[in-house]
Parts: C-alpha cells; sequence; structure tokens
C-alpha cells in the first residue's frame, strides 16, 4: 500500500466489518512500515469516509495524535468514532486537553467513557484544572473524579451545584453526598425549602446503587417534614421493599406498591400495610399468590377482614391459596351466605374449594343443567375441585368424557380449566380417557380456533411427563386443526422434547408444504421459536419460502426467523438470494441484514429509482432502497450515489409530503452526502419541504448547514430555524454560542422568545450583559416573559433581583406574575427573602384571577418558608379575599407557618379577627382540613392556640373540635372533648359537625390514632360524646373495608348503650354475617 488511493481502492469493495480488520492490521504495520504511514496520514486529510479509516488504523497504531485532531473534528460521526478511541489509548494530559476543549456532549461521552474504564486519573486532573480557573464546569465534573478530587473541591463546587449535580455526586460519592446534606438539614440557619431540590436529587442518585442509603436519608430528612416522591418511593420499595413498607405507609399520597414486590414481604409487614392503609393492597390481591403458605395462612387468620370486601366475601382466588382447612370451611361460608343465595354462577365458583364427594354432590346437577353458562362453571368448578384432591381424577375425567357432546362455549370452558390443571396429577391411567375428550374435541364440527388452542395447551402442559403421547397427539392436533395454537411454545419445552415432537411433526409440515400452506408454516416455526435448532426439516422448508414463495408477508417472515435462530445458514443465504432476485430487496429481513453485514451487495441498487423486476415486483413501481440507518458503514461512493438519489426524490414536486420527509430524514444522516442540495431545498417554494430541509441543516454531520441556516436567521425562515438551530447551539461552547446567537435579529417575537432562553441557559457573564441589554430594549410581553426565565438562571446576582422587582411592580400583571415560578433548589436564604418579598408584592397586585394561580404554586411546593412580610399579606387575603383566594391562602399559611415564629402570631391574630365571620372562618378550617392530611408534623402545634380560644365560645366549639380532631394527638382530643361536655360546650351542633366529616379525617390519620380517640370517648359519661364514637367505628370499618371481629363486639357494646341516642343508631349498623372459624383455630 503505496497511498491513499490504493488503501480506498482495496478497502471499496469490503464490507464494513472487513473494512475495519484491514485498516487495523494497517495501523499495526505502520509504525514499521514508513509507506503505510505516509498513506493513513493522507487519508486523515481526506473526507468523512477516508478520516473514519485512518481512525480505525488507530485501533493497530494506538497513535494518539490522530485521535487528538480527530476529536475537534468538524464531523460528528469521526468524533464519535475518536470519543471511543480516545478513552483506550490518550494520556491523562491529551484527555485532560481533549476534555477542555470538547463541547458539552462530547464532553459528557468522554467522562461516561473514562468512568467506564476506570480512568479516573484524567477526570481528577481536569477536575484541578477547572478549580484552578474557578470554571463553572466544575459542577459537572467533580462529582465523576475520584474521592480525593471530591473531597479537594468540595468547598468550591457548592455554590455552583444543581440538583442534578447532586444526583451525580450521590451515584458516585454517596457518602460525601449524603453527609452534605445531613449537615445542611441540621445546620442552625438551614434555609429548608432551598434545601428540597438537593435532597430529591440525592435521592435519585442513590436509588439505582445505593437504595439502603436513600432508605436512611428518607428516615432522618422526614423528621423535617421533606418527603420522598411517589414515583421515586415505589421504585425504591421494588428494591427494598421491607425497609420501604415505612416511608411508604406514611407517605400521604401513596398509591399501590409492586405486586411482585409486595410478595417478598414477611407477614409482620404486611400486617403493617393491612393495618394502617389496607388500601394500597386490597384493590389488586395477585400479590397473595406470591406469599409462602404459612405467611398466606396467618394473613388470612390475622387480616381476613382486611382481604374481603364489604360483604365480607374473599375472592375465589384468595382461596384458592389457603390451606385445606381454611379453604374448605371458606367455600361452606361462601355457600351459604344471603348475598349469593341469587346469584348461581358465582356459587359454583366457591363450591370448586369443597371436599370431592361434597362438592360433586352440590356440582352435580348443575353439570346437566339447561343453562349452558352454568353447564361451563360447574364442569370448570369439577376440575377445579379436583386439582386438590387428584385420586378423583379418573371419575372427574369419566365425567368429562361423557359431556362429549357439549356447545362449543361450555367446551372451551372445560379446556380452559384442564389447562390450568397440574399435569404432575396425571398419570398414565388417565391417557386413554383424556385422548377420548380430546377426540370428541376434535370431531365437533363447531370446534373454534380458540378451542383447539386450549386442546393444544392441554397436550403441551404434560408433554414433559408423557412425551411420546403426548407428541402424537400435539401432532394430531397440528395436522387437523391447521395450526399450533400456542404463542410461548419455545419456553414450554426443551431441545429434547422437540427432538420427540419432530418425528410427528415432519408428516405434518411435509403435507403444508405439497399443499403450498405457507402461512401455516411460518406461524408453527415463529410458536416453536429456538426449538428450530432441532427441527431441520422444518428449517428447509422456510429456506424454500425465503427462496421461492411469491407472497411477500410469507417470505419475510420466514427470512426473519432464520436470520434469527439459522444465522450461519442466513448468512450464506442472503447474497444468493439478491444475486438471483434482486426483488428481494423488498423485504425488510434481506435489506436489514444487508446494511448491517453485507454492505457490498447493496452497490448495485443505490441509484434505483424502480423496484427490481422479480419475485415481487414487475420493475415499474417507483422504489427507494428501505434503508434508513447505518449509512456509516458504506463506503464515500455508496453514501454519494444514495444522497443523489434522495435529492432528486424530495425535489419532485408532485411528490407526496410523507415521502419527502422521509427522504430527507435520510439524507441528514449520510456523512458524505452534499449540504449544497438541501440548502436549494431549504429556499424552495414548497413550504413543506423547505421547513423540513431546514430542519435538516440543523442536523448535518459536520454543521455545514450553518452558513445556510445563519442567513435563515435574517429573513422570513428564521421562526423555523430558531428551533432547528436547538441542537446545534448544545454542542457549541458557550462563547461560540453567544455569538452566534447575537447575530440573529430579534425583530420576529417567536426568534427573539427563544434567542433569549438560550442565551440565559449558557449562565455566563456575556450572556447575562446580552439578556439585561435587550431587557431595556424588548416591549412586547412574551418576549419579557422569555427574559424573566432567562434570568432564573442568574439569581445569585443581587442586580437581578433589583430586576425582578422593578418588573413586579411596573410590568403588565401576564409579565409580574410570571416570577411566582421561581424554582428555589438554588437559591440561599437571601434569595429566600428576596423570593417572599416579590411574592409579597405580587400578591398587592392584580385581581383575584391572577393572584390565585399563584397561591396555588405556593401551596404546592414542598417546601417553603413564610416570612412576616408575607404572612401580613396572605393574612389579609384571608380577611378580604374572595373565597378560593382565603383557601388558598389561609392553606399556605397553615402548611409553612413554623410555630413559635412572628408568623405564627400574625396567623393566631387573623383567626381572632376571622372569628366573627363563619363564611371566612369556614374556609381556614377547610384550609386546615387539607394541610392536615398530609400530616405535617408541625399542625398541632400551630394551632394549639386557636383551638382553645375558639373552643371558649359556645357558638365556634363545633369549628374548635373540627380542627382538633384533624391536628391534636388522641390523648389532647378526648382531654378537649371531656373539658367542653363538662362545661356544657359539647351539644348537638357540634356532635352532627363531627359526624359530617367523620369518614374524611378517618382517613388522614393513622388508624391506631382513630382507635386511641374512640376507645377514649366511648368509656366517656356524656353521651355526645359515645355518639362521636359511634361515629369514628363506623368510619373505621368503612376505611377497613367491613366489621372484623373486634369491631363487631365494639359495635354490640354501642347497640347495649343505655342512651338511646347511641344504641338507636347502632342499631341500625347492618352487618353481613360474620364467616365460622375453622376447627383448626378453635
Amino acid at each position: 500500500m503505496k497511498t491513499a488511493k490504493d488503501i480506498l481502492g482495496k478497502v471499496d469493495g469490503f464490507p464494513h466489518e472487513r473494512r475495519v480488520r484491514f485498516m487495523i492490521d494497517l495501523g499495526r504495520q505502520a509504525s514499521r512500515t514508513p509507506r503505510i504511514a505516509a498513506a493513513l496520514s493522507e487519508l486523515e486529510g481526506g473526507t468523512c469516509y477516508e478520516r473514519c479509516l485512518a481512525l480505525h488504523a488507530c485501533y493497530g497504531s494506538r497513535d494518539g495524535k490522530v485521535v487528538r485532531r480527530a476529536l475537534a473534528d468538524a464531523s460528528a460521526t469521526v468524533r464519535g468514532q475518536a470519543l471511543t478511541l480516545a478513552v483506550r489509548i490518550l494520556p491523562d494530559e491529551d484527555l485532560c486537553e481533549a476534555l477542555f476543549d470538547a463541547p458539552g456532549q462530547d464532553r459528557k461521552t468522554l467522562l461516561g467513557g473514562l468512568i467506564r474504564r476506570g480512568r479516573l486519573s484524567a477526570i481528577d486532573r481536569f477536575a484541578d484544572r477547572l478549580a484552578r480557573e474557578n470554571d463553572r464546569r466544575l459542577a459537572e465534573v467533580l462529582p465523576r473524579a475520584s474521592s480525593k478530587t471530591v473531597a479537594r473541591h468540595l468547598e468550591q463546587w457548592r455554590p455552583m451545584a444543581t440538583p442534578s449535580h447532586w444526583r451525580v455526586l450521590a451515584r458516585f460519592h454517596a457518602g460525601t453526598a449524603t453527609g452534605e446534606l445531613y449537615a445542611r438539614l441540621s445546620a442552625a440557619d438551614a434555609a429548608l425549602p432551598t434545601l428540597y431540590g438537593i435532597y430529591r436529587g440525592v435521592l435519585e442518585g442513590l436509588l439505582e446503587r445505593h437504595p439502603d442509603v436513600a432508605l436512611s436519608l428518607i428516615e432522618f430528612a422526614g423528621t423535617y417534614d421533606f418527603r420522598p416522591p411517589v414515583a421515586l418511593l415505589q421504585q425504591l420499595f421494588r428494591r427494598r421493599p421491607v425497609p420501604t413498607v415505612s416511608p411508604l405507609v406514611a407517605h400521604p399520597d401513596a398509591c399501590a406498591p409492586s405486586p411482585a414486590a409486595l410478595g417478598r414481604l414477611d407477614a409482620a409487614h404486611l400486617r403493617l400495610i393491612l393495618r394502617e392503609r389496607p388500601e394500597l393492597v386490597r384493590h389488586d390481591l395477585s400479590w397473595f399468590h406470591r406469599l409462602p403458605p404459612a405467611v398466606r395462612d396467618e394473613l388470612y387468620v390475622r387480616h381476613r377482614c382486611s382481604l374481603a370486601d364489604a360483604e365480607c366475601r374473599l375472592s375465589p382466588e384468595v382461596i384458592a391459596r389457603l390451606s385445606k382447612p381454611h379453604r374448605q370451611q371458606e367455600a361452606r361460608t361462601h355457600l351459604a351466605l344471603p348475598s349469593l343465595a341469587v346469584d348461581r354462577h358465582t356459587r359454583l365458583r366457591y363450591a370448586a374449594f369443597l371436599p370431592w364427594e361434597e362438592g360433586f354432590a352440590f356440582l352435580e346437577p348443575f353439570l346437566s343443567h339447561s343453562d349452558a353458562d352454568l353447564r361451563a362453571g360447574a364442569l370448570q368448578a369439577l376440575v377445579r375441585m379436583t386439582a386438590y384432591e387428584p385420586a378423583q381424577l379418573g371419575r372427574t375425567l369419566a365425567v368429562l368424557a361423557a359431556r362429549k357432546n357439549e356447545q362449543d362455549p361450555v367446551r372451551q370452558a372445560l379446556f380452559r380449566a384442564l389447562a390450568a390443571f397440574p399435569p404432575g396429577r396425571f398419570d398414565e391411567a388417565h391417557l386413554d380417557r383424556l385422548e377420548s375428550i380430546i377426540r370428541a374435541a376434535l370431531d365437533a364440527t363447531d370446534i373454534s380456533w380458540v378451542t383447539s388452542g386450549l386442546v393444544q395447551q392441554v397436550v403441551a402442559r404434560i408433554l414433559p411427563r408423557f412425551p411420546a403421547w403426548s407428541a402424537r397427539q400435539l401432532a394430531i392436533t397440528v395436522a387437523e386443526r391447521g395450526v399450533l395454537g400456542i404463542p410461548d411454545m419455545e419456553r414450554r419445552i426443551d431441545d429434547s422434547q422437540m427432538q420427540a415432537l419432530c418425528p410427528h411433526l415432519n408428516p405434518v409440515v411435509k403435507t403444508w408444504a405439497g399443499r403450498e400452506r405457507e402461512y401455516f408454516l411460518v406461524i408453527l416455526a415463529q410458536r416453536l421459536g429456538r426449538r428450530l435448532r432441532v427441527f431441520p426439516e422444518l428449517v428447509r422448508l422456510l429456506e424454500r419460502i425465503v427462496t421461492d414463495s411469491k407472497v411477500q408477508m410469507h417470505a419475510g417472515e420466514a427470512g426473519a426467523l432464520l436470520w434469527r435462530w439459522q444465522p450461519e445458514l442466513w448468512r450464506e443465504l442472503v447474497p444468493r438470494m439478491i444475486h438471483d432476485d434482486p426483488s428481494c430487496l423488498a423485504l425488510s429481513c434481506v435489506v436489514r441484514f444487508a446494511n448491517a453485514h453485507r454492505q457490498d451487495l447493496l452497490t448495485p441498487y443505490l441509484d434505483a429509482k424502480k423496484m427490481p423486476k422479480g419475485r415481487f415486483s414487475t420493475g415499474k413501481t417507483a422504489w427507494l432502497l428501505p434503508v434508513y440507518d447505518g449509512f456509516g458503514r458504506w463506503t464515500r461512493r455508496q453514501q454519494q450515489a444514495f444522497a443523489r438519489l434522495l435529492v432528486g426524490f424530495a425535489s419532485e414536486k408532485d411528490r407526496d409530503a410523507p415521502a419527502v420527509a422521509g427522504a430527507l430524514s435520510r439524507l441528514e444522516r449520510i456523512p458524505e452526502a452534499d449540504v449544497a442540495a438541501v440548502e436549494g431545498l431549504a429556499n424552495c417554494e414548497i413550504l413543506f419541504t423547505r421547513n423540513l430541509a431546514i430542519a435538516a441543516l440543523a442536523r448535518w454531520d459536520d454543521d455545514a448547514g450553518l452558513p445556510e441556516l445563519t442567513r435563515c436567521m435574517q429573513d422570513d425562515r428564521a421562526q423555523i430555524a430558531i428551533y432547528a438551530v436547538l441542537r446545534m447551539i448544545r454542542r457549541m461552547s458557550p462563547s461560540a454560542a453567544l455569538a452566534f446567537l447575537q447575530t440573529v435579529p430579534l425583530s420576529r417575537v417567536t426568534v427573539a422568545k427563544e434567542v433569549l432562553r438560550l442565551a440565559g441557559s449558557l449562565r455566563t457573564d456575556a450572556a447575562l450583559a446580552f439578556v439585561l441589554g435587550e431587557e431595556a430594549r424588548q416591549t412586547h410581553k412574551d418576549v419579557r416573559i422569555a427574559i424573566l426565565r432567562a434570568l432564573w438562571n442568574f439569581l445569585d446576582r443581587p442586580p437581578v433581583w433589583d430586576l425582578l422587582l422593578r418588573v413586579v411592580r411596573d410590568d403588565l400583571p401576564e409579565v409580574a406574575f410570571q416570577l411566582a415560578g421561581i424554582p428555589l433548589d438554588e437559591l440561599d436564604a437571601g434569595g429566600l427573602e428576596r423570593f417572599n418579598g416579590l411574592v409579597t408584592e405580587l400578591l398587592a397586585r392584580g385581581g383575584p384571577d391572577e393572584r390565585v394561580p399563584v397561591l396555588v404554586g405556593l401551596r404546592d411546593r414542598p417546601r417553603f418558608e413564610v416570612k412576616p412580610v408575607l404572612a401580613r399579606r396572605l393574612a389579609g387575603l384571608c380577611d378580604t379575599g374572595v373565597a378560593p383566594e382565603r383557601r388558598l391562602a389561609s392553606s399556605v399559611l397553615l402548611k409553612f407557618t413554623v410555630p413559635g415564629t412572628e408568623a405564627a402570631g400574625i396567623l393566631h391574630d387573623t383567626v381572632a379577627q376571622l372569628a366573627g365571620s363563619p363564611e371566612k372562618l369556614t374556609a381556614l378550617v377547610e384550609a386546615a382540613c387539607w394541610a392536615a392530611a398530609m400530616r405535617l408534623r408541625h399542625l398541632g402545634d400551630l394551632l394549639g392556640p386557636v383551638i382553645e380560644r375558639l373552643g371558649a365560645d359556645p357558638a365556634r366549639v363545633h369549628v374548635a373540635a373540627r380542627l382538633a380532631v384533624w391536628t391534636q394527638p388522641p390523648t389532647v382530643v378526648s382531654a378537649l372533648f371531656d373539658a367542653w361536655a363538662g362545661d356544657g360546650l359539647f351539644r348537638s351542633h357540634v356532635v352532627l359537625a363531627l359526624h359530617e366529616v367523620t369518614g374524611e379525617w378517618v382517613q388522614a390519620r393513622p388508624p391506631d390514632q382513630i382507635h386511641a380517640i374512640e376507645t377514649a370517648l366511648s368509656t366517656s359519661p356524656h353521651v355526645p360524646l359515645r355518639q362521636v364514637a359511634l361515629s369514628l367505628l363506623c368510619a373505621l370499618a368503612a376505611r377497613a373495608g367491613n366489621y372484623d371481629v373486634s369491631r363487631r363486639a365494639r359495635l354490640q357494646a354501642f347497640r347495649d348503650d343505655p342512651a338511646v341516642e347511641v344504641a338507636a343508631p347502632a342499631a341500625f349498623v347492618i352487618l353481613p354475617p360474620l364467616p365460622l372459624p375453622t376447627p383448626a383455630l378453635v
């Protein structure tokens, strides 16, 4: 090889894999053969394709200089290949330079590669350099460095870090991240609202690698009312179900966890969930069958009430998993329930759990019933009942065989039950009877495809136990029904069982092949899947379908099967197929294989405008080779030929829009395509084509479309080009991106919005100066909103806060009220104080329709701190605002006001002022109920003085009682109620007020607290308190689903109460019958 031209001539005819191996060999020879080294150097200065070849050679030559230059290449294809090489062969000092110069996405790729290869020393060197230069990129890089480097620069890193950076730190340095967060939460001057974003980021980083550390952090942060996101808690529960139970149960917004994870819990933790939050697990009981038998029985004995519905009925799926005594007793209990007396279909399902003789006596009348649905249910119950007593299988099969003339829906139910029957229960004596049942089904004229598939499933399930008999029966059903109706057949049998089945299936597939039943053969092959490797006869028939079939779908499916399960055969078959019949390129499996492994086979057809004539084409159909990616594996000539065809295709004026879009989406992926042609399309008159071409220019491999995009920014194409150029700008350095953005005219609103938003995301001093300059000139409201969003990235600069305050006071409300959404994650204590001031100013202007969204945003923040200046404004809205404003302002005050602070005093004074207005006081109570449902720790102390003040007024004591039951500890509630009752204040209006909301606050508080209040009130000498206790009992039963033994006993005590006000309502609580205990439990 003397020159680059010689190398290109040699490799142009090779497939990609062979071409790469050849270049690696040349790279190995380059160090001792100067001519080869010179040729490779010449390639490095060539086209994108040639530069990629030179990089392939670096795997052999280990030439770091070539890789270093390639990292700065204009082509994304070349850079991507160089990034993979860099982490393998470059020394640390070169990697440090490469990381410093790389654009953002390339830098992330390099960092990831270095971490995977364990080369942290290069990252350490880069982090040290960034720290010396006080470069803000340190926030991104330091979490990926070694522990020593992290400790060295952590102090400098903290002010730069966002929650996303904390997430990475927690992933790689869990101890450092959690230690920092513990210290910041525990600090006396901690600004807790600003720490919630960091807390969330750290939890997300810990989740995958350090779930136990995440659980410890959740427990510690819970003391500060920090709650993890529900989605994160669910993921944590899947990884660590046992220790996650407590935070899951305590979370007010928790939803049903994964049934698979629930099945891994022990009895104690399942009992905790069933006791505290039964609604989390009661709606989907699929987890129950995953438990060990002993745990299932223990849960049944202790928490049957929680597993049952409101009528005390257990689902058949739960009963089926109980031990024999429990199962049989539950069957008898359910059959005796009055609620099932007229529901014969449901009773048949429960009859399946009776002892066989007793159950058969119950089912026998239904086996010959005139109602087909009842016969079907009886047959299913009989089969299911026999699964528990296999000694009766012979009698059951005799009954089933006698029903040979049943209609297909009944027969289908029968075989569905047999398909679920444990295959180990069959023995050889049962096979003749089972065969007669199968024969009767196959002989039926009304047999459906579903039923025949179920017949085959029955046979397949016992194939491992009786291979010869099952193989024969399966072959018979396939031959007679023409299809294998078991989608997962490959997982049901192994290779040895398939080999036993082959002799029986060979005559069937040969018959199908002789009758040209290609579809049947393909379906059979799909169902057998990987078992094709031991079924050579079917493989030969699939090969024949691929090469000879004129049905494109059949040939394509058969080819896909051969490619997956017979790859060596497929590798030999594809070149022969393309040579003999080029129209087979219409088959997806053929063209995808060629594109991945034999690119040389595609060369003759890259510029074809018509589909080649053959089995699948007449040669007259307009056509593009169906290749959509992987063009980097092609030679330069191949890429250019196909690109020319795509350009011509997209330029046709009468071409439909989806076809043009498809052509341009492929064109932008071809590294060697000529950008000039697409630049022409970006100026065409057809708007659809023009817009797609502009988008394609932004995704061009080597950014060659940037000049035309810059021209687009100067005319009416700018509103399309600005969105298209986003990806390109993200790859630029901050200074280059800002320089490009400053050249864009801002006369159009759409363009100005995006330019200013992008400038703000750069987070540099120059970008801030540019945004501030435009803020003084731009007057359109949408542009000004975009400027405000851009300034959110600079909230650590005091002048920005001054500007925001001016905006709040002077701009239109539509603009100013956008500032209520400022994120708190990156604020310090001073920033939080300033944000309070901004919100106070916002709430002092505008109308209710503008203030309500601000209040909603404040209320829904996970953490916030109400300062006195804001507390006064919120208190004013509680008194003067419209009803929604009053409720929202009260909610913000109650959720975020800390007891003992000046804001708490303002709240107490506000309640005193509102006490004279029932309407305003009701809004406050509704807000307190909403906040109490979140189980906030501070709410009880905050509202204690309020409750005492309202409780002293006979006309307001019912309000105090509602607040007390929502927020105070059980002992305080009972003491307050006793005191009020003793003073004659606890009258019927209080009882009525509590009765109306009992169901709501029972849901909001832990059951043990509700039970404690009920117990205390039920023994009170005051009748109104016992009335409240009865209401609590009814609400607790509604939450649990029904009345268990304990709740029934307490209800009976209320029925025996001497006061008619208590006994009469208790007597009219109608209870379903309680199931009798099993003998094992007596």
